[in-house]
């Protein structure tokens, strides 16, 4: 494959953001199978218990367009080096919180640095690679951020039963000191042209939009009416950031773009399969610690299918586009998340947890790229950072969600959620 746009060492760049990108999203998957642990040492309440879940893609979410235009203004490398070093701070801070509040506001705030390290990575592809490179470059990052973020619950189920949960967070230091120092060596530095203003009463009502919903979902279970008004003061808050995006010359999110019926089923498509991916693993590892009685590894390598099969799906994936269109590409793909989604209550195998896995990586390539497509490269920019929360809305949301349907259940929950997950997954497939 030729390189063609800079010097040739620039495919050793891959390395440390790859590097960067595989933290992050360990970081996202492997509280999943130590929560149980968590809860039953720091006593952690059911809502509470999701937060420390969502809370990290969440504000993933809402830090990511802000932390693009850190990169463009300040420079993408010293970026993802400020993300990268208080992902290892923070990660320290957490192994030894004393309590669930503590925990809670240091995923929030490692959330916030894995936006810096994904702003980081994204712009140093763009401004570094083009044409087949860069299809090749983005696939590799995306994959790696999925495939991470589904081998997460199997790392976090081996320290958590080996030298106990607070590893979760200590493992993840090393590897980040070790991404700083290959930065430092390899990555150039790259700013954009002209960064836009900082356009700070979006980030708050964007924050307020977010939090407030999330919020309001999961209290629903311990309190409906406040539950009912969080989400309603949300929606509220989500109508005054659209209308006031409309308005700006330089908006902190390209909403007009979501006026392209393409872009807008591209950016559908990425929160529905992440959402469900997310839901799916949180739920499952749940249901095979505290129903079935398996230990924190157990559990780990019974979800191993999803991460190996959302690798392979984001490389094949690519492969269908010889012979389908990319929407229908993406449609198939779906229906077999959503297969594996409705399976996952009815069967014991690996097969179910290996569809959903398979059709989130997939998603994660082909919907991405219709993405860019759809946007042109006259909002590249825009495009990516809506990309990036699209599937941290879903990953976060998600387990917002389907975990409220699943504590509203009761004894019949895990699967109501899981088959309301499949019924949401192909509803999307086929609309």
């Amino acid at each position: 494959m030729a390189l063609t746009r800079v010097e040739p060492r620039r495919g050793l760049v891959l390395i440390p953001l790859l590097a960067g990108v595989l933290g992050g999203s360990l970081a996202l998957g492997m509280v999943n199978t130590a929560l149980p642990r968590i809860a039953d040492e720091l006593q952690v309440s059911a809502p509470a218990r999701a937060w420390i879940v969502d809370v990290y893609p969440l504000a993933l979410a809402v830090a990511m367009v802000g932390a693009a235009r850190a990169g463009d203004r300040y420079g993408r490398k010293r970026v993802l080096l400020l993300g990268v070093s208080a992902m290892a701070v923070l990660n320290a801070v957490a192994a030894a919180a004393p309590s669930s509040a503590l925990l809670i506001v240091c995923r929030g705030l490692l959330g916030v640095a894995s936006a810096l390290i994904l702003a980081g990575v994204v712009g140093t592809i763009g401004s570094l690679f083009s044409g087949r490179d860069l299809a090749f470059a983005n696939g590799m990052w995306v994959t790696v951020l999925g495939a991470g973020s589904a081998l997460g619950p199997v790392v976090g189920g081996v320290l958590t039963e080996g030298p106990g949960w607070r590893w979760v967070f200590l493992a993840l230091v090393p590897l980040a000191v070790l991404t700083i120092a290959l930065a430092v060596w390899l990555l150039p530095e790259s700013a954009g042209q002209a960064a836009a203003g900082w356009e700070i009463p979006s980030l708050l009502w964007s924050v307020t939009a977010i939090g407030a919903i999330v919020y309001g979902l999961q209290e629903t279970t311990v309190a409906p009416v406040r539950g009912v008004v969080c989400v309603a003061a949300g929606m509220i808050a989500g109508i005054v950031f659209v209308r006031r995006q409309l308005r700006l010359r330089q908006p902190l999110l390209q909403v007009r773009l979501f006026l392209r019926p393409a872009f807008a089923s591209a950016f559908a498509r990425i929160v529905v399969s992440a959402a469900t991916a997310a839901a799916c693993l949180y739920l499952v590892s749940l249901e095979l610690q505290h129903a079935q009685g398996q230990t924190p590894i157990e559990a780990g390598f019974a979800l191993a299918p999803q991460a190996v099969a959302t690798a392979v799906g984001g490389l094949v994936a690519p492969f269908s586009l010889t012979w389908l269109r990319s929407r229908t590409a993406t449609s198939i793909a779906l229906v077999m998340q959503a297969a594996g989604l409705a399976a996952v209550p009815l069967s014991h195998t690996v097969f179910p947890v290996a569809l959903v896995g398979f059709g989130y990586g997939a998603i994660g390539t082909l919907a991405t790229t219709a993405l860019f497509e759809a946007a042109t490269a006259e909002h590249a920019g825009a495009a990516g950072a809506t990309q990036e929360a699209g599937f941290a809305i879903g990953a976060g949301g998600g387990v917002a969600v389907f975990s409220t349907i699943a504590d509203l259940g009761g004894g019949t929950g895990f699967a109501a959620a899981l088959i309301a997950a499949g019924a949401v997954t192909l509803l999307t497939a086929i609309r």
